[in-house]
């Protein structure tokens, strides 16, 4: 298995920009990004297509964990027989404070990620309608955003009404694995941090009203319906970064709705030890999570 995947721009020169880099505790971190990519690792030994899960780091919407959370959780998938994407997005701009276009950022590069993986199924290996989102922390705020994203924003020169509406039938992933995930904007429940990225407080104060408004339409557990997909949910009960109650609110909407899904609360772990930290392969949700996997998708 090759150390690296194959890294595909989402959208050429954008910027001239280079993107910040920075080692804490021996993972690389991201920032300042304004060139997004996808990170495309395909097994070595497939027979036809495979499922696919497109990966979004964690980092509270204020830098990305590329490789913990990221990278070398694409290249375990792997091991598994799936293909997996691991998203370089754009992040929200918080100086940009009410201005709608600062909170979309991140949520479009899950669109345009699908899409390509979809246009490029065959070349990567993948089965098209087995396509899921996995995300950590922040990352999984923006994989259940995302999970139901709705049609695209253009399609392909000369496409066919066909075509567009296989585009829109396809413009939700088949399932949703969430790992100690941001879901609710409400106050005491949410991390304070990645909602000031995401809303944007820079030079500017929200009145009572659009903060409720904000808070409602980004809470997650609002948006869940009777078509979104099945999921799969990692928390610790000490969390003290992302509490619990975020996966536990989620679990109950997606329950009064009957959307199938797994659920696993540990005692201990805290937060952001993704499968290559201290607690992570202790917890033993990687193996659990990969047998859920194929039960979804019937490998």
């Amino acid at each position: 298995m090759s150390a690296e995947g194959i890294k595909v721009e989402l959208w050429r020169e954008l910027s001239d920009l280079k993107d910040r880099v920075k080692h804490r505790d021996g993972a690389k971190l991201l920032s300042h990004i304004e060139n997004p990519t996808v990170e495309v690792f395909i097994p070595e030994h497939i027979d036809g297509s495979a499922p696919a899960v497109n990966i979004c780091h964690g980092g509270g919407y204020g830098f990305l964990a590329y490789d913990w959370e990221g990278t070398q959780i694409a290249q375990w998938l792997n091991e598994h027989g799936i293909v997996d994407i691991a998203l370089k997005y754009r992040l929200p701009k918080p100086e940009s404070g009410a201005d709608i276009s600062g909170r979309t950022r991140s949520m479009s590069y899950v669109k345009q990620a699908l899409y390509l993986a979809h246009h490029r199924a065959k070349e990567w290996k993948i089965e098209p309608i087995q396509i899921g989102i996995l995300g950590f922390s922040a990352g999984g705020h923006l994989a259940a955003y995302s999970s139901k994203s709705g049609p695209w924003a253009a399609y392909p020169p000369g496409s066919s009404q066909e075509e567009i509406q296989q585009y829109i039938e396809r413009s939700t992933f088949a399932f949703c694995i969430l790992i100690y995930p941001v879901i609710t904007m409400a106050d005491g429940i949410t991390n304070d941090w990645t909602r000031k990225n995401l809303f944007g407080k820079v030079g500017i104060e929200y009145q009572e009203d659009e903060l409720a408004e904000l808070t409602e339409s980004h809470s997650n557990e609002n948006r869940v319906s009777g078509s979104t997909p099945p999921t799969f949910l990692v928390h610790s009960s000490d969390d003290d970064a992302v509490s619990v109650e975020n996966s536990l609110r989620y679990y109950s909407k997606l329950r009064e709705h009957q959307i199938p899904l797994e659920i696993q609360l540990y005692p201990t772990g805290g937060h952001g030890y993704s499968l290559f930290k201290d607690g992570g392969k202790e917890l033993g949700w990687g193996d659990l999570c990969i047998k859920w996997i194929k039960l979804i998708t019937k490998q």
